[in-house]
């Protein structure tokens, strides 16, 4: 039942080919303050959601080279800091009879680092090889969540020197911004006690009367756009695929110089300019407006959850209506709606799913919800636009979009969202990764949608005050 249940879940594909096999794993004990159990937290609830959805423990982590002189013992060290120091490294799950699980904090234990060694005349080729096959291998194992600990951290030792860690969690321990409190406090060893409430206070808080307030003002705000989002939120894909969801990626430098241009044009910022050219974009594609979309968003801005490790990210809802309007327009549209949206992103997931099915009901519609955004660029909420510098030109343009790059980055039959884009950083560019159900949305209009954000945004940086080029049903 607990293994149904998603107690013990699968990892990524590929296998490993050969399997790297560890010289030895040396016995690393930790401690550190509080213990208990409690429910999960609302951000763990979500993200669990997801896990078992998608039959899948959704690694996060990866490999980075380590400084000259490094030491296995100093790797040692990082490991039993890693759990001294953040509960949800210390947290473990225990599954009732409907399978829901409960968090369970230990105030110490013990885990292992693994050692791999490679020769000593071995080339850095040889190494990265090395390197890469021990994370394919962390993230493809299955997870145990009721017996083993959130992190997998091997290193290669060569010449008796440690010269790359490898270190791979689950998606409950940590989400992006858990990961940026972890990396500033690894790098200092930090002592210092963290602000706000740990997950165990969060979820008992979040259990409280006041915290089921919370809860229901955020409610009311997904029900109000419930009850009126247009329906399908997809008209069904004329080229449904299997394996049925495919991903594909743009890097485009041409968005990011647009991004930049219309950001100082309309004094918002970047992230607020980017959802109003992906929602114009989609509309675009699907025909569907107003765009209601998830966005996600890290909670830590609210002072409860400041120092907070644990998944806390959740997905606010919002509807932008793009039609019979300019760029600059749903540029404000988007702004004031994510604003409220992220007022709202801070409630319990499951009720959020037994509003959705009780209004899908009244409506007798199948009301969909599952598309999502998460811009995860340095220039995140509130980050100030790039200084001004000169407006590039057409030809400027030209030459970026020539620069970009489209390509299919692989394929799936597990099920996850019915859309994603995830929107980062790349060199000189910005990065789009879009993965979608092909029932929704077919290969080529996967693409489109890609290639349309970054015309849209191109368009509105060169022509001020351009229309959307979307119709609402009554002006059509």
């Amino acid at each position: 039942m607990a293994d149904m249940a998603g107690a013990r879940l699968p990892g990524a594909e590929p296998v490993a080919d050969p399997v790297p096999v560890p010289s030895e794993r040396i016995r690393v004990e930790f401690a550190g303050e509080g213990a208990g159990t409690a429910e999960l937290t609302w951000g763990q609830s979500e993200i669990w959601l997801a896990m078992t959805s998608q039959r899948n423990w959704l690694a996060l982590g990866g490999s980075k080279v380590l400084e000259p002189g490094t030491t296995v013992e100093d790797v040692i060290d990082e490991l039993a800091y890693l759990h001294s120091r953040f509960p949800s490294m210390r947290t473990r799950f225990r599954f009732g009879p409907d399978g829901w699980p409960h968090q369970e904090l230990s105030a110490s234990g013990w885990t292992e680092l693994e050692v791999f060694d490679i020769d000593e005349s071995a080339d850095a080729a040889a190494v990265d090889r090395l390197t890469a096959a021990i994370d394919t291998q962390y993230q493809h194992v299955p997870f145990d969540l009721r017996i083993d600990w959130p992190v997998r951290m091997g290193v290669v030792r060569q010449g008796g020197a440690a010269v790359r860690m490898i270190v791979i969690m689950h998606h409950l321990a940590l989400d992006g911004g858990g990961g940026e409190i972890m990396l500033r406090d690894v790098a200092v060893r930090s002592t210092k006690p963290p602000s706000g409430l740990q997950q165990l206070e969060l979820a008992r808080w979040q259990q409280s009367a006041e915290g089921q307030r919370q809860s229901e003002r955020c409610l009311r705000h997904f029900g109000d756009i419930m009850r009126t989002m247009p329906t399908p939120t997809f008209p069904s894909s004329d080229d449904p695929r299997s394996p049925r969801w495919w991903r594909a990626e743009l890097v485009s430098p041409a968005l990011r110089l647009a991004l930049r241009t219309l950001s100082v044009r309309t004094s918002g910022d970047q992230t607020r300019v980017m959802l109003a050219v992906y929602a114009i974009a989609l509309a675009r594609v699907t025909g569907v407006t107003p765009v209601v979309l998830r966005s996600v968003v890290d909670n830590r801005f609210r002072r409860q959850l400041a120092d907070v490790v644990c998944h806390a990210a959740q997905g606010a809802l919002l509807a932008v209506d793009v039609a019979d309007t300019t760029v600059e327009e749903v540029v404000r549209r988007a702004g004031q709606a994510a604003l409220t949206a992220f007022k709202y992103a801070y409630y319990d997931p499951k009720q959020v799913l037994e509003l959705l099915e009780r209004i899908g009901g009244e409506r007798g519609a199948l009301l969909d919800i599952s598309s999502f955004i998460n811009d995860r660029r340095s220039t995140a909420p509130g980050a100030a636009p790039d200084g001004p510098g000169p407006a590039p030109t057409a030809e400027d343009f030209a030459a970026a979009r020539a620069a970009g790059s489209f390509r299919w980055a692989g394929t799936r039959n597990d099920p996850v969202e019915r859309l994603f884009i995830h929107i980062d950083d790349a060199p000189d560019a910005i990065m789009l990764s879009i993965e979608a159900d092909t029932h929704a949305l077919s290969p080529a209009q996967i693409e489109q949608l890609a290639r349309t954000i970054e015309e849209v945004a191109v368009q509105a940086a060169l022509n001020p005050g351009l229309d959307t080029g979307v119709r609402s049903a009554k002006s059509a």
